[in-house]
């Protein structure tokens, strides 16, 4: 699984192959903490692979602001 933590003062961190048991460690370190987790971030293979695919009918697929709440 990817997952990219989009911060205004961190920028655009992601790391890729997480396992489901790595998510509160991420949230704990990078979130809570604001220390990125330097060993786990995405190699710059990954920033070659995406950054040659343009998004088309998916533009907003996999974003999500934690600070809007969805209705119920």
């Amino acid at each position: 699984m990817l997952v990219d933590i989009v911060d205004d003062e961190l920028g655009r961190v992601t790391y890729d192959f997480v396992l489901p048991e790595e998510v509160e460690k991420i949230v704990d370190e990078h979130i809570v903490n604001r220390a990125p987790i330097e060993k786990r971030k995405a190699k710059p293979y990954y920033n070659t692979f995406v950054d040659q695919q343009m998004r088309v009918v998916m533009t907003g697929c996999g974003q999500i602001d934690p600070r809007v709440l969805m209705p119920i």
